[in-house]
């Protein structure tokens, strides 16, 4: 990119924290380099139960982007549990802001949802649960098959569940093992709009992740006016608020996430009541035109 950099002659460049792009990249003079910190791999050598990952790998990425970090000016972070990680591993001098990712509202308002409910033999305004992601043991792959299972056991009538993206065939066999009344939809890697017209049509949504930064899958769920259960982790709370636009489940409790997933389950009005306050709340909440000012208040103007 170096090329293109030096003929684009930018004032302005955004980097990432994963890579430590800022070590190579050309810095035209007048040019200022900052960085959105989004990834941080320390917070993933914490815990076994997030996966068997390298600490001296981790360290050896965080030598590299602090060495990076002696060409940025200004680092921005998109939840509050990514801005506590970067003071805890970095040192910086430079300015800082805690901004939220941006969504594109009106791409999302655009897309019309996709009812797959009579396809999956349910009834048209069946219950339909929808999970963004469970590939792997960061975004939940372990406990998703507890967890559907649980809430089998606590419902009587049939549920569908749209579970979006690839899964490893030991999960799929896994899920095949789910009693009957539970229907599944794993359709695999589907484009975005695919995606999200079939999530709008989701009563609510689980989100088993274990430790994301700041979920934009989450984000456009509710954005979509789906409620979402997911666990008081990593940056969830920055976008979840309880009985609001869904619900945070304390210390990773499956036993929780399966008791709150049933009882939305049972009672139709506590989940018809969540449904109207989720849209409007989040867009109040997360408002994007402020977001979008923040953005340009922090990188163009320094405020």
């Amino acid at each position: 990119m170096n090329p293109a950099l030096k003929a684009f002659d930018p004032q302005i460049i955004i980097v990432p924290d994963h890579g430590a792009p800022a070590l190579w990249l050309y810095k035209p003079y007048r040019a200022k380099i900052c960085l959105i910190a989004h990834h941080n791999p320390m917070r993933f050598v914490q815990s076994k139960k997030l996966g068997n990952y390298s600490r001296l790998d981790a360290r050896i990425a965080v030598w590299l982007e602090q060495k990076a970090l002696n060409s940025v000016s200004q680092v921005s972070f998109p939840s509050h549990h990514m801005e506590t990680w970067f003071r805890r591993t970095y040192k910086f001098s430079g300015k800082t802001k805690l901004i939220p990712n941006l969504i594109d509202r009106k791409y999302i308002e655009s897309i019309k949802e996709d009812n797959i409910r009579l396809k999956m033999g349910l009834s048209k305004d069946g219950i339909l649960i929808g999970i963004p992601s469970a590939q792997t043991e960061i975004k939940g792959s372990r406990e998703l098959h507890a967890i559907i299972a649980g809430i089998a056991k606590r419902v009587n009538q049939p549920i569908g569940i749209f579970i979006a993206g690839e899964m490893n065939a030991a999960l799929k066999n896994k899920l095949m093992t789910l009693p009957q009344k539970i229907r599944l939809h794993t359709p695999g890697r589907l484009s975005h709009h695919e995606y999200v017209a079939i999530f709008k049509a989701c009563s609510f949504g689980i989100f088993p992740s274990l430790q994301d930064n700041y979920s934009m899958a989450l984000l456009e769920a509710v954005f979509s006016g789906v409620p979402m259960v997911a666990f008081d982790s990593g940056g969830n709370a920055d976008i979840i608020k309880d009985r609001k636009n869904g619900f945070l489940v304390q210390n990773l409790s499956l036993t929780t996430m399966i008791e709150v997933c049933a009882d939305l389950v049972n009672n139709p009005r506590k989940l018809v009541a969540l449904r109207k306050t989720t849209g409007p709340f989040t867009e109040s909440h997360l408002d994007t035109e402020k977001t979008l000012k923040a953005y340009i208040a922090f990188f163009i103007n320094g405020a």
